[in-house]
Formats: structure tokens, C-alpha cells, sequence
């Protein structure tokens, strides 16, 4: 057995203070803090203080704690799984909306071409509109002067039946 290893609140930690799988080593003894000794050499500094944490870390063991993290465990699969659901919802919508985009692009030139050729119609009907509301205003102004002329006409031809033939 490796004498750098230890037992801390039932996990495996070696000498570095990185976690070990549990499969590689032995139970761990659940006695009392002082069986340690078997497990972790005396003869280094370190492996002391690593001997000395364990029993702090022992005695400070919760299985409440344990049970919390269980829960956690169960809450995280959920919200992982609801997550995953969240991402393949949010991927469907994306395709949904670049169909859309690649629909509406094909379709918007063709919408394009027809509405500057409306416009290019609109346009022409308008400058022919204009161009007809001056050619009227001059010929409202031409009849208003015949209408002029024929009125002092009928005056003239009023004063001219008034007056005796000789």
C-alpha cells in the first residue's frame, strides 16, 4: 500500500492533495483517527500534517451533508437535462428562423424588381399628370380671355341694335 495515501471524510486523497479513485485502494478503516498511522508514513512532515488534517476533517464529518449533496446531484441531472431540452428547443427555432431568412430572400428580389417597376409606372404618371395640370391652367386662362373678348363682343352688338338704322 502506498504510504502517502489517505482517508478524508470518505474520500481518497494522496500526498499531493489530489483526489484518488476508490476503486484502487482499500476500504478505508472507520475506527478512530489514530489507525491513520498504517495508512500514512511518519516519517515525512507532510505525511504528519496530512495525518493530522485527516482526524480535524474527520471530526468534522456531517452525513447531512452528504445527503444535500445527493439531492444536488439529483437537481443538477434534472436541470442538466432540462438544459439539454432548452438547447435542442433554441436549435430548432434557429433553424426555424434561417429557413424563414432564406425563404424571404429568395422571394424579396423578385418583390423588388415589381415595386421599382411600380414605381417607375408611378412616376411616369405623374410627371404626365403635372405636365397635363399645366397644359389646363393654360387653357382655362385661354377660354377666360375668349370669354373677355365675347363679353365687350355682346356689349358692343347691344349698343349697336339700340341705335336707329339711318
Amino acid at each position: 500500500m502506498d504510504p502517502g495515501v489517505m482517508y478524508l471524510n470518505m474520500e481518497l486523497i494522496d500526498s499531493f492533495g489530489e483526489n484518488v479513485k476508490e476503486e484502487a485502494l482499500p476500504s478505508p478503516p472507520m475506527s478512530n483517527p489514530s489507525s491513520f498511522g498504517s495508512l500514512v508514513s511518519l516519517e515525512s512532515p507532510r505525511a504528519a500534517s496530512l495525518q493530522k488534517r485527516a482526524c480535524l476533517r474527520q471530526d468534522t464529518f456531517r452525513p447531512e451533508k452528504k445527503q444535500k449533496l445527493g439531492r444536488k446531484t439529483k437537481n443538477s441531472g434534472l436541470r442538466a437535462e432540462r438544459n439539454r431540452q432548452s438547447a435542442a428547443a433554441s436549435r430548432e427555432r434557429s433553424k426555424r428562423h434561417l429557413t424563414e431568412l432564406e425563404r424571404l430572400s429568395m422571394t424579396l428580389p423578385d418583390a423588388n424588381v415589381r415595386l421599382t417597376n411600380s414605381i417607375s409606372r408611378i412616376v411616369g404618371q405623374n410627371d404626365t399628370a403635372r405636365s397635363l395640370k399645366a397644359e389646363n391652367a393654360v387653357l382655362v386662362a385661354k377660354v377666360e380671355k375668349q370669354q373677355q373678348k365675347l363679353a365687350e363682343l355682346e356689349q358692343r352688338l347691344a349698343k349697336c341694335s339700340k341705335e336707329p338704322l339711318s
